[in-house]
């Protein structure tokens, strides 16, 4: 494991993604604030960094910090164009509830362009358990402009749906049955879904690394990932899986 560097006065880093490509990367810290920046680059920063320091690392200055106005927590790279989900937290009538922006950061400007904002109100309807925990514990986003999101239900563990940007609606996903899920990501080529499955509260997460066109395949068709004796200490810890390309 490599130490990159360590950000002096900065509580948490919020969001951390590495571009499909692995050219860029963005990167949320102090809460509000977005940096793209060169990920080669990173290895250039001092052991212990001030802001300054990853400000001067980036292209666009428009970009080093972007804020984002609410308190981001997860970001998601497109697997082809220079796009980005973001997911933030937004106070909604005294209550923080959380909602996905994915923008484009094509062009190195002050206020990149809207692709889609899917605001509370969708999720209202749509994400079961949303009003009771208005939160989606993790997104990843396709390059066919489809963003796989989970609601919170048990623990973390919530339902499965794919929301489709330019349709504007959202279907639930149930490979494996109606909850419950976590960890969803695409593969790197958008060919294949990695989730975690729980199929009762507290009960065994097990793993699985399958190719989309099964998703209609009935679960019995299904098989979970084998792994070595202890590599999931209980259900608790959420994991953050990292897909690449072999090349």
């Amino acid at each position: 494991m490599l130490t990159l560097t360590c950000f002096e006065g900065v509580p948490a880093i919020n969001a951390f993604d590495l571009s499909p490509d692995g050219q860029q990367v963005a990167l949320g810290l102090d809460q509000t604030n977005l940096y793209l920046l060169p990920y080669p680059l990173l290895f250039n920063l001092p052991q212990e960094s001030q802001l300054a320091n990853v400000q001067a690392l980036a292209s666009c200055a428009n970009f080093a910090p972007y804020k984002t106005g609410d308190v981001l927590k997860s970001v998601s790279w497109s697997l082809a164009e220079n796009h980005l989900a973001l997911l933030l937290s937004t106070l909604v009538d005294g209550i923080y509830r959380d909602q996905v922006n994915v923008l484009d950061f094509n062009q190195c400007t002050s206020e990149p362009p809207t692709l889609k904002a899917i605001f509370p109100t969708h999720f209202l309807f749509t994400l079961s358990g949303y009003f009771d925990h208005p939160e989606i514990t993790s997104l990843s986003l396709n390059n066919r402009g489809e963003l796989l999101l989970n609601g919170f239900l048990n623990g973390g563990f919530g339902s499965l749906q794919l929301y489709d940007l330019q349709q504007g609606n959202s279907q639930p996903l149930t490979p494996n049955g109606d909850c419950c899920y976590r960890d969803a990501h695409w593969s790197p080529d958008g060919s294949y879904l990695f989730y975690s499955y729980q199929s009762e509260p507290g009960g065994e997460v097990s793993l699985f690394y399958i190719p989309t066109t099964m998703l209609s395949e009935p679960p019995s068709a299904l098989a979970s990932l084998a792994l070595p004796a202890g590599f999931l200490e209980g259900s608790l810890g959420s994991l953050q899986p990292a897909l690449r390309a072999i090349h």
